[in-house]
């Protein structure tokens, strides 16, 4: 606390050391009415370089900070009316400037297109638009480089974005989806010279959008929208670069666009653990085989004690070294004006290779003992993803859209892994060696239809939708381990099987809705559902007698059939004023789950009712000025691998048991939050509160038998109680010409957990701060430097040998040099540490990284890139992980150090613009930041 108060006082503190002035002013059209969302723009009067800009809010008012006793010429800008230059002397604190009208633009006038100067970003009730030819970017730089300089929105180091403190969860080009939900994609692909404005805003439902009637459904997007020279041609990159100790890297990007479809190819290879877009369903299958190899997840399952818990010191999430080879297909085609399309295809092919050592203390109430493992593991995975949407304008009353994805896979898995645990006076309790070979394939396809119609009274409309799903997935693993016991009498068990895993099931899916308006922008509506999931899991292990001789064994081997049918009907009303929106309902779920085991004859039957209510109260308190407080309900039910009643012994030493009787989790959840983005003087504050409480919580019942093997089931326990909040300030030091971002975070969560079926309340409190200075004025140097300091305690209710704590610190810097045109120099710096009870050693990792590029020819398509990683050759891949009872050291194999030679070109082939009349007006300034 004291840390933060210090930062706190230093940044109010530092702010008012200036000299400074404030002009002030009113902005009116001809006819004396208020202009609001119009942009001022102060310029040095010696050069015209831009100083400050600023918005005019709902009554046309402006205020700007400017430097005392200095000549400005203050610019006004605003579409369809007349530029107006204002020459100013600030010779007091505050200048005041009364009304200036702006004159409509003359029409018989040529266009006026004014160069040097530019409107940096227009802000408006729904919208903020910034002008990208205000914000210098290298040439070759992707979006991901132009977002990091523009106010307000923020480039977090796993590469997805933020904008006024809220996740980005679409981003369009020319309003138009770019491979789906993935963000990075069109980021770390697109390049930043043909986007012409950038445009952040909420995007509404699909509903909303077609009815508007607002349903308080929206999501921060950002549309990219390209240079009207870019919108029918081919753009792109290539890049390709080799190293040392075999490290390459390839990458590649083209479109093609045309008035009426857009055509996009990516591909990208390495061996240097990059991902340029996330692999789910590659993911999804790992943590399925890692679950069927390691007793079914509960042998790793962890309860994370802070979102940083774990150090991914390998770069991005990848453990070991992967190499990955990727290509994808985005078309967007526009058939007329009322039917459009949009499909992508994604193929990929990853293999990584791990060799990982672990050493764990497992900690109880009668004794501690210690476990060691080393594993060689290789795994690989071929992977293709399609989406689609199409979407039918089919009258001025009817919309139709339909939706799908589907998607294939192979994947390979072999694992070698030895296992040791000694008790605390050192003796050894047991012994394992295991191998594992695997191969798995699936395919699912899902689609939905929604046919929305609208009336002709105003509000009222109906919604019907249907979707469907089919998924697929095998498996065929053989298992080799021997086990040998020391507790008591030695005793020695093999294990020589053949273990078969098939799973297919499908789900149908049926929901209407219809919205009545009430008057003055009132509504009711009613909804329902029907779901129906079905699933039929078969495993089916065979022990090796002899080879060719195989006998089932019925114990590990089971035929699960699950029916899960969810029918909901629902209320609400809602009421939309022009700067509010608040919506309450109530929903009442019925949930039946029906399973059979080896077709017995007691079948599983679990029938849940529940009340769901919900409330949104959302306020619009100015320009970029919200708050917004929501309480929702939820049923969260188990997954199949926990309702599976089966025993799976693929790690002999942690055997995982599901638990057909689980119920449903029943989630209430309350949140606030409020934001505020001052556009005079870019200061932004973001802060958010939350509570929840979960009855039924699943979690897991870890029993040690006396042989020391873990035996973990999920069970349901009475209740989770957790709150969470953050705050983020972040503001200009005017002075210094800097930015400066302060972020705290805080967590608490009360749970149940049982270790040797010994029931805890296990209180864990989390704390973050994070600060950050950067560089306001980028042109030649662009730097930032910043620290965070984590830390998180457990403490346990009856077991008080089990409480933890751990600290993590991070202190990194960026840095970009640009002297000239011709090269560019950028490095990165990041200083690690984490120290843990129970261990007294502290884990430190310095990691550096620097790249140098020169820019060849006159219209620098051509650039060389010489990089190196890890220089002071320091990179570990060690990890601490505080789980459930046990705490744990694992270290990987990770990448070195490595030099790299590349070069990258740029594809460009445009069709000419036609030509007219322009008048270029030139000030001689540079308005870049």
């Amino acid at each position: 606390m004291k840390y933060t108060l210090f930062i706190l006082s230093f940044l109010f503190s530092i702010r008012s050391l200036a000299q400074s002035a404030e002009i002030r002013g009113i902005l009116q059209d001809s006819s004396g009415a208020s202009l609001p969302f119009v942009t001022v723009l102060l310029l040095h009067a010696k050069d015209s370089v831009m100083q400050e800009f600023a918005t005019t809010d709902d009554k046309g008012q402006f205020r700007i900070k400017a430097d005392r006793e200095k000549r400005y010429i203050l610019q006004i800008t605003f579409l369809g009316l007349e530029t107006k230059w204002e020459n100013i002397y600030t010779s007091g604190s505050i200048l005041e400037l009364g009304i200036i009208k702006l004159l409509p633009v003359n029409s018989t006038l040529p266009t006026l297109e004014v160069l040097g100067q530019y409107d940096l970003m227009k802000i408006g009730k729904d919208t903020v638009e910034y002008n990208t030819k205000a914000f210098k970017v290298l040439p070759g730089a992707v979006v991901e480089d132009l977002l990091k300089k523009l106010p307000g929105i923020e480039v977090q180091r796993d590469g997805s974005v933020k904008a006024y403190g809220e996740d980005v969860k679409n981003i369009l080009v020319d309003g138009k989806e770019f491979f789906g939900k993935d963000t990075r994609i069109a980021t770390k692909n697109l390049e930043a010279n043909a986007v012409d404005k950038v445009q952040v805003f909420d995007k509404k439902s699909d509903i909303a959008d077609f009815t508007g009637v607002d349903d308080g459904q929206k999501e921060k997007s950002i549309n990219l929208k390209l240079k009207e020279d870019h919108k029918n041609g081919y753009f792109g990159t290539a890049e390709l670069a080799g190293g040392t100790d075999s490290r390459f890297k390839s990458k590649f990007n083209l479109n093609r666009f045309s008035p009426k479809s857009r055509l996009s190819l990516i591909g990208t290879g390495n061996n240097i653990n990059e991902q340029s877009f996330s692999m789910d369903d590659y993911i999804d299958f790992m943590g399925g085989m890692g679950s069927f190899v390691s007793g079914g997840g509960g042998g790793r399952m962890r309860i994370q004690l802070d979102e940083s818990s774990g150090f991914p010191m390998s770069g991005g999430n990848v453990t070991g070294i992967q190499r990955s080879l990727a290509g994808g297909l985005n078309l967007n085609q526009t058939f007329s004006a009322k039917t459009e399309l949009s499909a992508s295809y994604l193929a990929n092919n990853m293999k990584n290779n791990l060799t990982r050592s672990s050493a764990r203390q497992s900690l109880f109430s009668e004794q501690s003992y210690n476990s060691n493992e080393d594993e060689d593991r290789i795994s690989s995975n071929t992977n293709n993803t399609i989406t689609f949407r199409l979407k039918s304008k089919l009258d001025s009353f009817q919309n139709l859209i339909i939706r799908g994805s589907g998607g294939w896979n192979d994947s390979r898995y072999n694992s070698s892994l030895m296992n040791s645990t000694t008790l605390a006076n050192n003796i050894l309790a047991n012994h394992s060696d295991r191998d594992y070979l695997a191969d798995g394939g699936s395919y699912n396809f899902n689609s939905t239809l929604t046919w929305q119609r609208r009336f002709r009274k105003s509000g009222r409309f109906l919604v019907i939708s249907g979707s469907g799903r089919y998924n697929h997935n095998n498996r065929d693993g053989n298992l080799d381990a021997i086990n040998q016991y020391y507790v008591g009498a030695t005793r020695i068990d093999s294990i020589l099987q053949n273990q078969l895993f098939l799973d297919k099931g499908n789900q149908l899916q049926s929901n209407i809705s219809y919205t009545e308006p009430l008057g003055k922008k009132q509504y009711l509506e009613l909804s329902g559902s029907l779901s129906n999931n079905r699933n039929r899991t078969n495993t089916d292990f065979y022990d090796i007698i002899d080879p060719g001789i195989e006998r089932r064994n019925d114990l590990l081997s089971a035929d699960y059939n699950r029916g899960y049918m969810v029918n909901t009907i629902g209320l609400r009303y809602m009421r939309n004023q022009k700067k509010s929106h608040i919506s309450y309902g109530l929903q009442l779920q019925n949930s039946t789950l029906n399973g059979t085991v080896n077709n017995s004859e007691n079948p599983i039957k679990v029938n849940y009712a529940r009340l769901l209510p919900e409330a949104v109260f959302q306020f619009d308190l100015g320009t970029a000025h919200n708050l917004n407080i929501e309480y929702n309900t939820d049923i969260q039910e188990p997954s199949l691998q926990q309702l599976q009643p089966t025993s799976n012994n693929a790690d002999p030493l942690n055997i995982y048991v599901g638990n057909p009787a689980l119920k449903p989790e029943y989630i209430h959840q309350i949140g606030i939050s409020y934001f505020k983005y001052d556009q005079f003087n870019f200061t932004s504050i973001f802060g958010n509160i939350g509570t929840s409480y979960t009855q039924n919580k699943i979690t897991d019942l870890v029993d040690i038998d006396s042989l020391f093997r873990r035996t973990i089931q999920p069970i349901n326990v009475k209740d989770e109680k957790a709150l969470r909040g953050q705050v983020e300030f972040s503001t200009p030091i005017r002075p210094l010409k800097i930015m400066t971002k302060i972020k705290l975070a805080s967590q608490l969560a009360n749970s149940i957990l049982f270790v040797n079926s010994e029931k805890n309340r296990v209180n864990r409190f989390g704390k973050s701060v994070s600060f950050s200075i950067e560089n306001r004025r980028k042109e030649k140097i662009d730097a930032m430097v910043g620290f965070k300091l984590s830390g998180s305690t457990s403490t346990y209710s009856v077991q008080k040998s089990l409480d933890q704590s751990y600290h993590e610190n991070n202190i990194y810097g960026e840095l970009t040099y640009t002297p000239n045109a011709s090269w560019a120099l950028h490095s990165e710096y990041d200083y690690l540490s984490y120290t843990q009870s129970n261990q007294p050693d502290k884990i430190t990792v310095p990691l550096w990284r620097a790249s140098f590029t020169k820019y060849i020819g006159k219209e620098q398509r051509l650039r060389l890139i010489l990089s190196v990683f890890d220089i002071l050759d320091r990179n570990k891949g060690i990890s601490r992980n505080s789980q459930l009872n046990y705490l744990e050291v694992v270290r990987t194999n990770t990448l070195g150090r490595y030099y790299m030679l590349g070069m990258a070109y740029s594809i460009r082939g445009f069709k000419k613009a036609q030509s007219g009349i322009t008048i270029n007006i030139d000030h001689g300034g540079d308005s870049r930041r």
